[in-house]
């Protein structure tokens, strides 16, 4: 809560004069306080103390869109004002601690600001610290009034980049980590742009779908309607390589599409924990193409790869309440040696996206990848192994479709009917196990 101490204003109108005494409004941890006076003399002027003001606050009073760039910090300063009823002037000096931007913290800020009386705009500056170290510089303009527009520039060094993700995590999820370079971020009434030419320091960027995370060394540049990867050199946590080319287009940072080709080379494609539902999980390595294009309301992701040694994946293709009635496992003569697992049916609908998505794997495995798949709610419903072959794992929103032949070198099937019946079965080297699943 906060309170106000006995003040005196005295407001002559012929003279159009405000005289504050003493106004104090706050509470223990925060407060303003003000004294002087407000009138059309250039050489009147107002002086306010703030203590541990929130600096959302004071951009509120700039009219600038709630989307376009948030801040966040505690202000401790004074500020100075002219001419108030006739042409503001005004001098500012300010700290902010805890200082953010969009969410993202970036250290301690040292500001200014001054009134610019003929383009009626604020301009700012300053500097940020971070654990005794300079980081980064800014200077920017506001014009709060008619036309609304702002402009901040950002030049880094080492600086935090994570409040980038602010705008990119419709489509990239979790940037992190430094840059150095330029930031340029500007706007008119609820618009927003950013341009960037910036150098990372082990910046991290998560893909979307298949859980990786992947670091970048690369500039990055970004103009005011794309996010622009120029055949990237790009490594995933355990240092091994994949060649990044793409764009990821927006407008205003709304209607996002991109159109990203990734060439790995024995390096992490896929790395998804197990969770509830979960249509597949696991970690791939794999050597290959894999291509992500589409928008915000759907994601297609198109690969062609080889698993690599120390791969483990599992798939999860439904529930089985009766094995008659679903007909998911059929049993065949052991001379034939074959397995056949029909996946032709809907996947649980917790499985479904809110947005759309195409996921379309060609995938070669060999013995050194270990695969599981859960054929039924029970988790003992598992079919497990070794061996080579092609698989196609095509996954249209709740719909998955496997197709593709394993000759096993080694496997086993665990299957339980109800609570009556649980049968363990080892399947022989040279078996095969072979999915068929159809189109829709």
């Amino acid at each position: 809560l906060w309170s106000v101490d006995p003040a005196r204003l005295t407001y002559t109108v012929a003279d159009t004069v405000l005289q504050v005494e003493h106004l104090w409004l706050g509470n223990e941890q925060k407060y303003i306080y003000a004294d002087g006076i407000a009138s059309t003399h250039h050489e009147d002027s107002l002086r306010v103390w703030l203590q541990n003001i929130d600096l959302s606050t004071i951009l509120g009073l700039t009219n600038l869109p709630e989307q376009s760039l948030t801040a966040q910090g505690k202000i401790t300063g004074t500020a100075t004002l002219f001419g108030i009823m006739r042409s503001l002037q005004l001098d500012a000096n300010l700290h902010v601690a805890g200082a953010g931007l969009n969410g993202s913290p970036i250290g301690e800020l040292d500001a200014w600001a001054k009134f610019d009386v003929k383009r009626k705009a604020v301009e700012i500056g300053g500097d940020v610290v971070e654990a005794g170290r300079h980081v980064a510089n800014l200077d920017g303009l506001i014009t709060p009034q008619d036309d609304k527009t702002w402009s901040l520039h950002i030049y880094p060094d080492s600086f935090n980049m994570g409040f980038i993700n602010h705008w990119t995590k419709n489509i990239l999820h979790n940037v992190r980590g430094r840059a150095s370079g330029h930031v340029h971020v500007f706007g008119r009434q609820k618009m927003t742009w950013v341009t960037t030419e910036a150098k990372p320091h082990n910046m991290s960027i998560t893909v979307p779908f298949t859980g990786v995370t992947y670091y970048v060394n690369d500039s990055i540049f970004m103009d005011s309607t794309s996010i622009i990867f120029p055949h990237h050199t790009i490594y995933d946590r355990e240092g091994h390589t994949v060649r990044l080319n793409g764009t990821v287009s927006h407008w205003n940072f709304r209607d996002f599409s991109f159109d990203l080709k990734m060439l790995a080379r024995n390096a992490i494609v896929l790395e998804l924990p197990n969770s509830s539902g979960a249509a597949f999980f696991g970690k791939v390595y794999g050597t290959g193409d894999v291509h992500l294009f589409g928008d915000e309301r759907k994601v297609n992701i198109l690969a062609h790869a080889k698993a690599q040694n120390g791969s483990v994946f599992h798939l999860n293709i439904g529930g089985i309440s009766d094995a008659k009635e679903n007909g998911f496992i059929t049993f065949v003569d052991h001379d034939k040696k074959e397995v056949k697992v029909d996946s032709r049916k809907r996947l649980p609908r917790d499985m479904r996206k809110e947005s759309e998505l195409d996921l379309d794997m060609y995938v070669t495995v060999d013995q050194g990848t270990q695969f599981f798949t859960q054929l039924g709610t029970n988790s003992d419903d598992m079919l497990r192994g070794r061996g080579d072959g092609n698989m196609r794992v095509h996954l249209i929103n709740d719909d998955l479709q496997l197709q593709g032949t394993l000759t096993l070198r080694q496997g086993s099937l665990s299957y339980a009917l109800g609570n009556m019946v649980h049968r363990d079965f080892t399947i022989s080297d040279g078996s095969s196990i072979t999915w068929q699943g159809g189109t829709t």
